[in-house]
């Protein structure tokens, strides 16, 4: 969970700096490399943790001036084309950049639209392992009033 609050805090900070997000940009996104974990390892813990955990992460590290306005998981039922050409973003991202070994556990945050004038900002965070042959994601949306 450390991990995840501090890639959240990185997030922040570099929002600050943005006017403008563009979408599936290697600038607007942020990746920690959250270490070794067996497959098993990180759907138990995935498993374990719960949404509201999650939200109240995201919304720590946003500060308290932030509140979210949506979150959920993004699953089969409810993925969309959007949010299929992010995971592949996210893919290919993690291997040209990061150099993925078997069993690497990777946690990035996309940010998908900043609205300066509505003082929001919205993006996906996903939490990827890699086995040495696929990629297991389990992708979050999320909304946030700054």
């Amino acid at each position: 969970m450390k991990a995840v609050k501090r890639i959240l805090t990185l997030a922040a900070v570099m929002i600050i700096g943005l006017a403008n997000a563009f979408a599936l940009s290697e600038d607007n996104t942020v990746v920690e490399n959250l270490g070794n974990l067996s497959r098993s390892e990180f759907e138990e813990t995935m498993n374990e943790t719960t949404e509201d955990e999650w939200i109240e992460v995201i919304g720590e590290s946003m500060g308290e001036d932030s509140s979210i306005t949506s979150f959920y998981q993004v699953t089969d039922e409810n993925l969309d084309e959007e949010d299929e050409e992010m995971l592949d973003f996210v893919e290919n991202n993690l291997k040209k950049n990061y150099g993925v070994k078997k069993n690497d556990a990777f946690i990035s945050m996309v940010i998908r639209d900043i609205n300066i004038a509505k003082s929001s900002l919205d993006g996906w965070m996903v939490l990827t392992h890699y086995d040495g042959k696929k990629y297991l994601h389990y992708p979050f949306y999320f909304a946030l009033s700054l």
